[in-house]
C-alpha cells in the first residue's frame, strides 16, 4: 500500500494484532500503519502483511479511510524490494485529490471515481484472477497473471498518512494437484494432472504427448517408461526404483558409463523436432561429474541437435545446431531440479529451464529428427549418475510457452512458499 500526503489512511483491513511486518518510516499497531516520514513521493513509508496467500489459495486484503487530503495505495503483491507503488503488483491507491486509481505495478489502469471516508475498498484473487472492489461491488478486473504468494502490501507518502485496520483473509485453497509428501514437488503425471497444474498456474491448458511416471520394476522398461520409449543400455545395466534423498519416489538411474538412455524407437514415433516445436521436462538429479553429459535430448544427432547436458563442473549446457550456452548454477549433488527443454520454432527460441536459472542459445532452425530422449550420452569414465523421476513431453503449439507461462507453471511445479528466481 502506498501513502502521497500527510494524513492519508486505510481501516478495516486487519487480521490480527501483528499483521503488518517489515515495516518501514511507518507505526504499525494490529492492522493500522502510520506514516512517520515527511516525503512527497513514494519510497519512504510501507510495509508488508505477515499472512501469505499461498500458491493455489484464494484470498483479499480489505481496508478503509479515514480521510482524503492523504494518498495511499494498498494490495496485493508478490515480495518485498521497497516501499514504492511501483512494487506493488495489484493495488487501489485512493489520492490526496478525492480519487481512486487502480495501480498494477506503479501504471495506472484508469481512474475510477471519487471516494468518500468510511467506503471499504478489496483488491481480491479467486481462481487466479484479480479483482478491485469498493463497498463489495467490483469495479475493475485485471488482465495479468498473479505470481504467488501474494500478501498485504502497502506505501504510503508522507508523515500521518494512515490506514486503518487492515483485514486480510485466505479463503480457500485450491491446490488438487498430486505432490511427493516429502518433497512438496508437484507430481503430473496424466493430463488431468498437468490441466490442473496449468489452471493453479492461470496459464492456457496444453496437451501432454507423453508423460512417464518412472516408478515401475527392475527390467519392466515397457511399463516404467511406456511406449515409445524404449531403454538402451550399453555396459552397465538400468537402475530401477532408487530411493532419492528427500522425496517418497524413486528414480531410474542411468549410468554414463553404460551409456544408459531411453529413446524414441523407431525415430519415426513421438515428435518432430525437424518440423514442429518440441518441449520436454523432467525431475533429476545428478551426481558430480567429470565430463560434459546430456540428460535430455529433443534431436540428438552428431549435427544439427537440440539437447540440455552438463558440463565437468556441474552446469546447465545447452547445444542447439552447434549454438553453445552454458548456464551460471551449478545443478549437481543430491537435489532433484526440474527442468525444461524447449525449442520453440514458431517462436525462434531454443532455452533451458531450472529452478534456479533461464539458458539462452541462439536459435537455428536446422535441428533434425535424430535420437530423442533421457539419459547419458556415449561419453564414458565419468564418475557420476542421473536419477530421473518423472518425464513428459509436449509438442507443437503445446509446446511453445511464454516465458510468463512457463513461470507461473514452474511456481506451481515447486514446494508451497517456493518461486524461481527469473
Amino acid at each position: 500500500a502506498a501513502f502521497f500526503d500527510d494524513g492519508g489512511t486505510l481501516t478495516n483491513a486487519r487480521l490480527d494484532d501483528t499483521f503488518w511486518t517489515t515495516v518501514v518510516g511507518a507505526e504499525a499497531i494490529g492492522g493500522s500503519l502510520y506514516a512517520t516520514v515527511t516525503a512527497s513521493s513514494f519510497g519512504s513509508s510501507g510495509a508488508t502483511s505477515l499472512t501469505t496467500i499461498p500458491i493455489g489459495g484464494d484470498g483479499f486484503v480489505e481496508f478503509t479511510t479515514q480521510e482524503r487530503n492523504r494518498t495511499k495505495a494498498v494490495g496485493l503483491g508478490n515480495g518485498d524490494t521497497n516501499q514504492t507503488a511501483a512494487d506493488i503488483e495489484f493495488a487501489i491507491a485512493l489520492t490526496a485529490g478525492g480519487t481512486v486509481y487502480v495501480l498494477e505495478n506503479g501504471l495506472s489502469r484508469g481512474v475510477f471515481g471519487d471516494y468518500q471516508p468510511g467506503e471499504v475498498y478489496r483488491v481480491e484473487v479467486i481462481n487466479n484472477v484479480v479483482t478491485y472492489a469498493r463497498n463489495g461491488v467490483v469495479f475493475f478486473t485485471s488482465a495479468r497473471i498473479p505470481v504467488f504468494p501474494l500478501r498485504a502490501d502497502s506505501a504510503l507518502i508522507d508523515r500521518g498518512a494512515t490506514i486503518k485496520n487492515a483485514t486480510m483473509a485466505v479463503t480457500a485453497l485450491n491446490d488438487n494437484i498430486p505432490r511427493d509428501p516429502i518433497s512438496g514437488f508437484a507430481v503430473p503425471l496424466t493430463q488431468a494432472d498437468w490441466d490442473a497444474v496449468f489452471a493453479l498456474a492461470g496459464v492456457t491448458p496444453k496437451t501432454v504427448s507423453q508423460s512417464w511416471g518412472l516408478q515401475d520394476a527392475a527390467g519392466d522398461a515397457a511399463a516404467a517408461i511406456g511406449s515409445p520409449l524404449t531403454a538402451s543400455t550399453g555396459a552397465q545395466a538400468l537402475d530401477y526404483q532408487q530411493p532419492v534423498p528427500g522425496w517418497d519416489r524413486d528414480a531410474i538411474v542411468f549410468s554414463p558409463d553404460g551409456a544408459d538412455e531411453f529413446l524414441f524407437q523407431p525415430r519415426t514415433v513421438g515428435p518432430d523436432s525437424s518440423v514442429e516445436s518440441v518441449l520436454m521436462f523432467s525431475y533429476a538429479s545428478v551426481d558430480p561429474v567429470t565430463q560434459t553429459r546430456r540428460m535430455m535430448v529433443i534431436s540428438g544427432g552428431s549435427s544439427n541437435a537440440m539437447l540440455l547436458g552438463v558440463t565437468s563442473t556441474g552446469n546447465l549446457r545447452l547445444i542447439c545446431d552447434g549454438n553453445v550456452a552454458v548456464g551460471t548454477s551449478a545443478v549437481t549433488g543430491a537435489t532433484v531440479h526440474p527442468l525444461m527443454l524447449q525449442y520453440n520454432r514458431t517462436g525462434s527460441q531454443a532455452r533451458a529451464y531450472s529452478d534456479q536459472e533461464i539458458v539462452t542459445a541462439t536459435f537455428s532452425a536446422g535441428v533434425t529428427n535424430s535420437t530423442r530422449g533421457y539419459g547419458t550420452s556415449n561419453n564414458t569414465g565419468s564418475n557420476g549418475v542421473q536419477r530421473t523421476l518423472l518425464g513428459a513431453q509436449f509438442r507443437g503449439v503445446n509446446a511453445e510457452w511464454t516465458e510468463v507461462e512457463m513461470r507461473a507453471v514452474y511456481n506451481v511445479l515447486l514446494p508451497s512458499g517456493s518461486t524461481v528466481p527469473w
